[in-house]
């Protein structure tokens, strides 16, 4: 029984520790923000993670422990308190199990592990641990612990939240200084509702052959964000910074504006993307135009002309830019003589010949942008050709990666939105394979938006695809109905338990399309 108690709480551990990962990476997923937290909980989705087959057994495990002392003396002979610890003790190892089973599969929901992260992990962990010991380590505390370990983690993270507003201010205004004693440096904004980190990556690397050139990290886009950019890498030497620029709402464009003052600006696209944050799709456009506005030369801004309702809203504006598109009539920077392979694509720009390591519409859409802005900085369309032969790989961008079997597995995982996706279901027919799957959940924040936007996706899927595997969502049903409706048999929908069939379609002659980071998971076992 001391070996069985001993491995009980090994295993209790464990499932507070993964409990606890999962529920930060919830925070985290949601970037810290309030905001965003709120409108998570009251989603389908959250209560579904709250009354989930788990929960439900540690719930009935613990009306258990609660209800013991109030059983009669000769059945809690019987039974109680070694048969309930034995029924516990096997669950909590079984948990222990599948959770072995998880990371073996890199099926595992964790957060990435940044400081505040890290932090905010210590600080749950001491606060769990002693009260395991105050109680005397008893099992029952094992399992209401993690009975209320989101609330645990949400009310920590909570209590945080408004020191923390401090910090931030104490960083910004910081930054604020710095860069104002840095008089001749070149600053970028980019902003926009998709494409914002691949065209920042894509300039960076051009300029950085020319110019001393500072960027933001990875996909940090927020006002903190862009200040410890500054504090910890801005030096006398740089002379362009190139500065992501995201949004929720109205007045945080401006904010990062105020801070960095840019000088150009290259708007990527504009669409629904966290609609329901926004509220409308003026005020989304509001929000992105902050960083126009910032801009005193307007020859100074770059445009997407592919983007319809950013063309549009330019017009409205009266700005007066420099467009770029593949598709676009009016487009200063347009491609001919395009050719996608499944490792590159090479086109044709003012009479200039390019090919580039990066795949599908979106990616040459993003790459015209910082080609665009490169030539205003003054690099010619010859030079910059060369420079594009060794473009970066931005993870779970329309990465491609070879699977099981040969088969050609897109890692678009990083991200989901509605242009995107549609625009990658669209570029399936480039990849010279016969069969084509498309696995996805689905795009979250589009508010009134959500189910045409899904059955959007669903039509494209339709024509595109061979097979789909549609991952538990709200929007499931939308895009089932969808699906039924274009004639696309039940056969050709896969379920997530689907995972044999789905491993016996994938040979060398298969294409898959992962979008969103749902599908991860499902990426995971491909590979």
């Amino acid at each position: 029984m001391t070996f069985l108690y001993g491995l009980a709480l090994f295993a209790g551990l464990i499932m507070w520790i993964r409990s606890m990962l999962f529920w930060l990476y919830f925070i985290q997923l949601k970037h810290y923000r309030l905001d965003r937290l709120r409108l998570g909980l009251t989603r389908t989705s959250f209560y579904s993670l709250i009354f989930s087959k788990h929960r439900i057994v540690i719930m009935l495990l613990l009306a258990a422990w609660w209800s013991a002392p109030y059983i009669s003396s000769q059945l809690s002979a019987r039974i109680f308190p070694d048969g309930l610890f034995i029924i516990s003790a096997g669950y909590l190892i079984a948990h222990l199990g599948q959770t072995i089973r998880a990371l073996y599969r890199h099926s595992l929901q964790v957060p990435s592990a940044t400081v505040k992260m890290r932090t905010l992990y210590v600080i749950i962990f001491l606060l769990e641990v002693s009260a395991f010991f105050y109680f005397f380590g008893n099992l029952g505390v094992i399992l209401l612990v993690e009975f209320f370990q989101p609330v645990i983690v949400l009310s920590v993270f909570g209590l945080a939240y408004t020191p923390n507003i401090f910090l931030h201010r104490y960083f910004i205004n910081r930054a604020r200084k710095k860069i104002a004693t840095h008089k001749n440096l070149i600053v970028i904004g980019i902003t926009g509702s998709y494409g914002k980190t691949t065209t920042k990556e894509f300039l960076a690397h051009i300029l950085s052959k020319k110019y001393k050139v500072l960027k933001t990290p990875a996909h940090i886009n927020v006002d903190t964000g862009v200040a410890k950019a500054i504090l910890r890498g801005l030096t006398p030497e740089h002379e362009v910074f190139i500065v992501e620029m995201g949004a929720y709402k109205k007045g945080e464009i401006k904010k990062i504006c105020d801070l960095a003052k840019p000088q150009y600006a290259v708007l990527t696209g504009l669409s629904d993307q966290h609609l329901e944050l926004f509220g409308s799709m003026e005020a989304i456009a509001e929000a992105k135009f902050e960083l126009v506005e910032a801009i005193r030369d307007q020859s100074h801004i770059i445009v997407n002309a592919g983007s319809e309702l950013l063309v549009s809203e330019c017009k409205r504006r009266r700005t007066m830019s420099i467009w770029y598109g593949i598709r676009a009539h009016a487009a200063r920077f347009k491609p001919t003589d395009i050719v996608y392979t499944e490792k590159e694509t090479s086109f044709t720009l003012h009479g200039v010949k390019f090919q580039v390591p990066c795949i599908g519409t979106a990616q040459l859409n993003n790459l015209l942008g910082a080609i665009t802005a490169a030539v205003e900085l003054g690099l010619h369309l010859d030079e910059i050709a060369s420079l594009v032969s060794d473009l970066p790989k931005i993870p779970g961008t329309m990465e491609p990666k070879l699977g099981n079997n040969g088969a050609l597995i897109i890692d678009d995982t990083y991200n989901a939105n509605t242009e995107g996706v549609v625009t990658a279901l669209r570029d399936l027919p480039h990849f010279n394979r016969s069969k084509k799957l498309f696995v996805f959940k689905e795009i979250i924040e589009l508010g009134e938006r959500t189910d045409a936007d899904h059955t959007q996706i669903a039509k494209t899927a339709a024509h595109a695809a061979d097979y789909i595997m549609l991952l538990p969502s709200t929007a499931r049903t939308v895009m089932s109905d969808a699906l039924v409706k274009e004639e696309m048999g039940a056969a050709r929908v896969l379920d997530v338990g689907d995972t044999k069939k789905l491993r016996e379609l994938c040979d060398a002659d298969t294409v898959v399309l992962c979008e969103g980071r749902d599908a991860v998971k499902i990426m995971s076992l491909l590979l």
